[in-house]
Parts: C-alpha cells; structure tokens; sequence
C-alpha cells in the first residue's frame, strides 16, 4: 500500500497524523506500507523526526520518506522528462514569483512549453499536468490575455490532441482561448452577414436597372465584385 500526504510543512501534528494514518490502513488491510509526505514549502525545515511515543516503558518510533520542493534542484528539474519534474518545478515558481507577477508570466511560459514537449507521455496525463500549472501560476487579467496570445500558437497546434480541450471546466489559459475564438468567430459571422446583406442590396438595385458604378459607391462593393453579380443574376 502507499500512503502520501502533500502538506505545506510538517510542522504542528503531521507526524501524529501521519501515523494515525499508517495504523488505520495496516488495521484495515494488514498489508506492507511505504510512506511519502511531499512538503510544498517555499522554506527547507529541518529532518523530520517522524512520530515518537514513549508513556512507561511502551515506546513507539514511526519514521517516513520525505520530499520537500524547495530541496529539488531546478536546472535538474527542467531537463527532467518525468511530468511530476514539472508539477514540482510549478511549485516551486509558485513560492518564487509570489509578489512578482512579471517572472511569473515568463516562467510559466518556459514550463508550460517543456510540458507540450513531453510526447513520451499520454496526452490525458500531459493536459492534466497543463491544467494543474495553468491554476498554480494564475496571472493578474491583463497579463493573463498577453499570456494566452503569446502560447496560443503552440495550443493550437496541441487543440486536436488535448482531449479536454472542449471540456466546460477549462483552465484559465483555455478558457480565455475558448473566449478569443469564440469572439473572432462572431465577428467573423457578423462581417459575412454584412457583406451577404450588402450583395442583396446590390443585385436588387440591379434589377432596378442602376449603373455599376453607382451600385459600388452607395454598397461599397467594388466594381468587379458588382460586375459579377450581374454576370452571375441577371
């Protein structure tokens, strides 16, 4: 069995709670258990001494594997082609960047292109990974639009693969993707309405016999497209 706890430090009762957990589950399955906690702090503590419990003669020393972000080197991290190198190094710009919204905004940059990049991976755990680092490092609004112009060539070259694309609970970074294309598309609609409506006007003043000429000034078609509705209509 393998227990995890992901905790910010290990400070106050996490040993204690630590083993109430180990307990629970050996009581329950009776089986081998390895134990992980995963400190998130920005700050390396001191070794975990685990949980001790000495009352009369009755002595207990429960001891676990620890793993603190803040002691993982980063250079190591970014050549790293595991996806949980990424999820740490997430974590570890989270604490970094804190109050610096600027490195933020090129970290996350770096780090969500090596992720892409990851092709050994499936893509449902590779989006997963992208979803994950895209909530960690949220950036203020305006940053976050740049943002999204800037990567949104990669993502579209990545849209067919990652499969949550089209899912309603998309990361910040799609979402505001989702929000572009969506504003483009009606844009776009609404400039072919315009122009369909504009060759309607045109070919019914044809039929009322006006010059070409005239037709293109007052619709602001040309007056080759104008030519070519008569060509095509009357």
């Amino acid at each position: 069995m393998i227990h995890i706890e992901v905790e910010g430090s290990a400070n106050g009762n996490f040993s204690k709670r630590m083993f109430r957990c180990f307990y629970r589950i050996f009581d329950k399955f009776d089986r081998e258990i390895v134990a992980f906690a995963v400190l998130t702090g920005p700050k390396t503590s001191g070794k975990s001494q685990g949980f001790t419990y000495s009352y009369f003669g009755t002595t207990l020393n429960y001891s676990y594997n620890v793993s603190k972000v803040s002691e993982y080197d980063e250079e190591e991290l970014m050549q790293s082609d595991r996806l949980y190198s990424k999820v740490v190094l997430a974590a570890k710009y989270l604490h970094e960047t804190e109050n610096k919204v600027d490195l933020r905004y090129r970290f996350k940059i770096k780090l969500m292109r090596e992720v892409l990049k990851l092709e050994v991976h499936s893509r449902v755990s590779i989006t997963a990974v992208f979803y994950f680092i895209d909530y960690l490092l949220r950036l203020p609004e305006e940053l976050s639009h740049e943002f999204t112009d800037k990567i949104r060539p990669i993502l579209e070259e990545e849209r067919q693969k990652m499969v949550q694309y089209e899912s309603g609970d998309l990361s910040p970074t799609l979402a505001d993707l989702a929000r572009i294309e969506g504003k483009e598309a009606l844009e776009e609609g609404l400039e072919q309405g315009l122009e369909q409506g504009l060759r309607s006007v045109a070919l019914t003043m044809l039929q009322e016999n006006l010059e070409v000429e005239y037709i293109a000034k007052l619709t602001k078609l040309s007056v080759a497209e104008v030519e070519k509705l008569k060509e095509a209509h009357m």
